[in-house]
């Protein structure tokens, strides 16, 4: 029986090895990707979740979500969209903490 050189060995050990971190990096990735999928963290624009304008009024027809101009004082006096609330853009992070995490809300600008 022809013996196997200590270097293939090791190639295939590092392969192994290579491969086995390779595959737990990727489900690391995932996992981490589902979670804030479901946990609807956003870190950029492209994070949030876009509906149809029905979609929206539905929603708020149910009962289901509130709607969030985010225009200026101003803007909002002059025309909005029937029960929404206002909270301008510039005002939205520091006011965060006004609004119930529980509930749905849909945020416009125009």
């Amino acid at each position: 029986m022809p013996k196997r050189s200590s270097f293939s060995k090791k190639n295939l050990s590092l392969s192994l090895w290579l491969g086995i971190t390779l595959l737990v990096l990727v489900a690391a990735v995932l996992t981490y990707e589902a979670f804030q999928r479901a946990n609807q963290i956003v870190n950029t624009q492209d994070d949030v979740i876009r509906i149809s304008a029905y979609a929206a009024i539905r929603a708020v027809e149910r009962g289901d979500a509130i709607l969030l101009d985010t225009r200026d004082a101003a803007s909002f006096q002059i025309q909005h969209a029937k029960d929404a609330l206002n909270l301008p853009l510039a005002e939205v992070e520091a006011r965060l903490g006004d609004l119930d995490p529980k509930q749905y809300y849909i945020t416009y600008c125009t």
